[in-house]
């Protein structure tokens, strides 16, 4: 995966370069598609502003009893809803963005993990995120021709920067409670 994603070129968006990138006009470049690649439902409280959502990982759905059993594995952690790896991702992302997009860059955001491909003396191939999870899947199994970037920061370092958060309705966050809102979720 690490040689894959180095080979296409993918690269890491900090979050005051996305600030930047934003106050641009990145948020309407027909070159540009940011992508937010969590829960619905967690897009819908707080999002990057033209951030459209595909979910990599969506709530747990089913109420079966492997599914019972991962949302109690999740309670162990005071996360009372949990997540599965949504099984149409690549079928939903290329719906709504059809390959190959020649000359375009998505962006690709997640809050829950950050990954890199910088190597450290632990991870000498970098660290997996669900940001490069989903690069590796659209640059090899999606057949898209373009450049993929991820957020490195998180979007607590986003805002703490001084980014607006937006909601599903597309008004702005109390940057004091999104987080808040993230762990109620």
């Amino acid at each position: 995966m690490h040689a894959l994603l180095c080979v296409r070129g993918v690269s890491a968006v900090t979050a005051p370069e996305l600030i930047s990138r934003i106050q641009g006009g990145i948020a309407g470049d027909e070159d540009t598609i940011i992508v937010d690649l969590s829960p619905r439902e967690r897009w819908e409280r707080y999002h990057v502003p033209g951030a459209q959502n595909v979910e990599l990982f969506r709530l747990i759905k089913d109420w079966d009893f492997k599914s019972m059993l991962r949302r109690a594995n999740f309670a162990l952690f005071m996360d009372f809803q949990g997540t599965e790896r949504n099984p149409e991702f690549l079928e939903d992302f290329k719906r709504r963005y059809p390959p190959p997009l020649t000359g375009k860059t998505i962006l690709l955001i997640d809050d829950c993990e950050f990954g890199t491909l910088e190597g450290t003396k632990n991870f000498p191939d970098g660290r997996i995120s669900r940001s490069l999870i989903a690069a590796t899947e659209l640059l090899s199994e999606g057949g898209y021709d373009c450049t993929v970037a991820f957020l490195k920061d998180s979007l607590v370092k986003f805002v703490e920067d001084g980014g607006t958060l937006l909601n599903g309705d597309g008004e702005p966050v109390d940057p004091n409670l999104f987080r808040l809102q993230d762990m109620m979720m």
